[in-house]
Parts: structure tokens; C-alpha cells; sequence
């Protein structure tokens, strides 16, 4: 059941990093076309943001092949870790593209160009907005639904796109016939926003390598299921190494009545591990149960 999950997941993963791809590629030749006939640097600059999207769109599907596949004597707790480089190489390639956009802005802010946009390319850059907002939210919803970070970072970066495209839209709109050109400037602010996600992102995916704990939500449901056990008197120790999204392996200290038999006890820890892998997803590699010292005095009538 679990590595149907695990395969199911897998395709749901590659399906969208592949719709991305196509998007991305069929975005770049737009924009590249639109941006030089235009002669703007925002445009341009925002096909050399949709090419890294399509790199990122690689990683993602690379990650996803890989995070996959079975565990093997190197790799005895499998492979999903490594979903979070795929998620801090996505991560960087934003930042990338962030501080590529600020110079190109900046050097257009010192040697202005004008542009000039036909009724064709402002039609393309108001549908490249539409096709990137859709995008983003359907990375957005996919990588929640399969736990993907990598998908879900670059859903973050699909909409940030969109906000680009719409400031360059509007600047074609209203400002390029002008005095003043405020595409250079709109570039900055913009890349400062790809910059602020790029780092935040990178910050995040460099906390889940190193290490993070499962949280205090799954911790405390798995203490109630565990508590249920009629033998539990309560749990004492939770520790949880995780191994890729989703993929929990951890280990139980648990405090049993005294009047219970080895063999019980026994019972009850394979009891406690088919539970919490039931209905937690979580792999308990040890449950150690430890008689209670108290004395049990019986209720009164």
C-alpha cells in the first residue's frame, strides 16, 4: 500500500513538473519574441525568469524520479531527502534569476531605451499573466496535496511571475508612450520580491536537510492514539527522524501498568506500531514499554 502511495505520488509530481516545462518553454519563446520586437528589458527579463522556471520544473522532476526509488543497503531509510535539494536548487535558481533581473534593471535605469509594444504583444503578456496565475495555484494545490516542497516552491515562483508580467503589462499600457519610462524601476522592485522568496526559500530548504522535528501536531495525535491502549498509562518519549515528506522513523518510550505480562507487552507494542503507521504514515523502528512504578489501587464502589 505504501509504495502504491509512493508511486502514485511520484506520477502526480512528474505530470505537473511536465505541464510546467511545456508552460515555461511555450512562455519563453512568447516573451523572447514580444520582449526584443518591443525593445524591453522587463519583457525580456521576464522570459529569462520563465527559463529558469523550466530548469526548476526539471529539478523538480529529476527529485521526484529519484526521491522514488526504493531503499537499498546505502540508503536503508530510502531516498525522499532528496526532494529538499531538488527544493534548495529551485530555491537558488530564484534567487539567481532575482539578482540577474536587478542588474538588467539597473543597467536600463542608467541608458534608457525606448519601447514600443504592438496590440499582438500586449495581448500575449496579458495571457502569459492568466496562464502563470493558473499555474502557481495549481503547483500550489498539487505540492499540498502530495507534500511536494519542490512543487509548492515553485508555485510560489509562478505566481511571483504573474505579479512580473502584470507590472509589465501595465507599464506597456500607460507608460510607454511617455516622457518617462518606469520599466526599469518596476524591474527592481520586482526583483527584490523574486529575491525576499528566493532567500526565504533557501532558508527553509536548508532547515529540512539539516533536520526538522515532525511537529508538535503529529506529535501530540500520535500520543493520543498511543494513550488509547487500555495497558498505556502515558508516553514519555517521542523521538522522529525524518526522511523525505511525509516519511517519519521514529521510536516510543511508553509507561504500562505493572500487572501486564511480557508477552502482553509484546503484543501491545506491535499493537501500537500497526496503529500509528495506520493512521500517521509514521515507521516506529523501537516502542519501549516500562512498568509503571505506582501503585494501582483498585476504584471504589
Amino acid at each position: 500500500m505504501v509504495n502504491k502511495q509512493r508511486l502514485t505520488r511520484e506520477k502526480i509530481i512528474i505530470r505537473a513538473s511536465v505541464l510546467g516545462i511545456m508552460t515555461n518553454v511555450m512562455l519563453v519563446l512568447i516573451k523572447t519574441g514580444v520582449g526584443l520586437s518591443a525593445n524591453s528589458i522587463a519583457v525580456v527579463i521576464d522570459a529569462v525568469n520563465n527559463l529558469s522556471d523550466v530548469l526548476a520544473s526539471v529539478i523538480t522532476l529529476l527529485g521526484a524520479k529519484i526521491a522514488a526509488k526504493a531503499a537499498d543497503k546505502k540508503h536503508p531509510w530510502g531516498h525522499g531527502r532528496i526532494e529538499y535539494l531538488s527544493q534548495l536548487l529551485v530555491a537558488v535558481l530564484i534567487v539567481y534569476a532575482g539578482t540577474d533581473s536587478a542588474f538588467r534593471s539597473a543597467e536600463k535605469l542608467y541608458f534608457p531605451e525606448s519601447t514600443s509594444y504592438s496590440a499582438i504583444g500586449l495581448s500575449l503578456i496579458a495571457l502569459s499573466v492568466i496562464i502563470k496565475i493558473a499555474l502557481g495555484r495549481y503547483y500550489k494545490i498539487t505540492g499540498r496535496r502530495v507534500d511536494s516542497p519542490a512543487l509548492q516552491c515553485s508555485g510560489t515562483d509562478a505566481l511571483m511571475d504573474a505579479l512580473v508580467s502584470a507590472s509589465v503589462f501595465v507599464c506597456a499600457v500607460f507608460f510607454s508612450s511617455g516622457p518617462v519610462n518606469p520599466e526599469p524601476c518596476v524591474g527592481l522592485v520586482i526583483s527584490a520580491f523574486m529575491l525576499r522568496t528566493g532567500i526565504f526559500m533557501t532558508i527553509k530548504a536548508v532547515d529540512e536537510i539539516l533536520g526538522t522535528g515532525a511537529g508538535e501536531k503529529l506529535t501530540s495525535e500520535i500520543r493520543k492514539l498511543v494513550t488509547e491502549e487500555d495497558e498505556v498509562i502515558s508516553v514519555t518519549r517521542v523521538v522522529f527522524h525524518n526522511y523525505g515528506p511525509g516519511k517519519y522513523i521514529g521510536s516510543l518510550r511508553v509507561e504500562v501498568r505493572p500487572d501486564i505480562t511480557a508477552s502482553e507487552i509484546s503484543l501491545l507494542t506491535e499493537r501500537i506500531r500497526k496503529r500509528v503507521f495506520e493512521n500517521c504514515g509514521v515507521i516506529l523502528n523501537a516502542v519501549e514499554a516500562k512498568a509503571s512504578e505506582l501503585v494501582m489501587l483498585p476504584e471504589k464502589k
